[in-house]
């Protein structure tokens, strides 16, 4: 069995390679069961390497499954235009 660290960046890279996926989608790439594959993903999307993008109804369960994206690269604060003092005039 993998160890915390490759179990993490294999789940990682499989959300990055297909850009969508539920956990069933990830247990199945990776061989691994939902339960660990939804366990893993909450840790990454704690960590802030993937992010909840929607919620679908499927076919297999009772309510709204998590879709998971790799989060994208938000554009950073320009923090010299705020201590520039010309935004001030």
């Amino acid at each position: 069995m993998p160890r915390p660290r490759v179990k993490l960046q294999l789940i990682s890279s499989f959300v990055r390679e297909r850009e969508r996926v539920t956990a069933r989608e990830v247990a199945h790439g990776v061989q691994m069961s939902v339960a660990d594959a939804s366990r893993w993903l909450h840790h990454l999307n704690r960590a802030g390497e993937v992010e909840v993008v929607e919620r679908v109804w499927v076919e297999h369960a009772a309510r709204p499954v998590a879709v998971y994206a790799p989060v994208t690269e938000s554009p950073q604060f320009d923090f010299a235009t705020l201590t520039s003092g010309d935004w001030l005039r």
